[in-house]
Parts: C-alpha cells; structure tokens; sequence
C-alpha cells in the first residue's frame, strides 16, 4: 500500500482522528439535529452537555470537529 493510500485509509486511527468534519456531518454522526448541536454547546442552554465535542475554529465564520474526538464522544455514551 502506498504512503498516500495509507494516509487516507480509516484504519490508520492518527489520520481519522485529525480529519476534521463541519456540522451536518456532525450531527449525521451523532444523530440529532443542527439545532441540538447548537444547544449542546451551549453553556447557558438547559441541555448543555460539557462532554461534547468542542469545535475547532477553521475561518473567521467557520468551524468543524476532529473526527476522533466525535468517536471517543460517542464511545463515552455507549459506556454510559
């Protein structure tokens, strides 16, 4: 298999875990809507959740979420 083959390949969890994904397909991931990510993450809102997955700042208007912190979240829920 070739370096630039293995880079992409998803079991290769150090290039997954630093793919970064905007909202819609966060909230495909994880199942809910745009308006739940939205309050997820946000502290003054009743369904808050600190465990969330905190974005990462991509433009000055734009954000998106590392692939392997939404899987450890995800991992975090089945365990609960």
């Amino acid at each position: 298999m070739s370096e630039k083959t293995r880079k992409h390949d998803p079991a290769n969890h150090d290039a997954v875990s630093f793919h970064l994904i905007r909202r819609r397909a966060l909230c495909k991931m994880l199942g809910i809507s745009v308006s739940a990510s939205y309050l997820k993450t946000d502290q003054r809102s009743a369904y808050f959740c600190p465990n969330f997955p905190k974005p990462v700042r991509i433009g000055p208007n734009s954000v998106a979420w590392k692939v392997g912190e939404v899987m450890a979240y995800i991992d975090s829920l089945e365990r609960a």
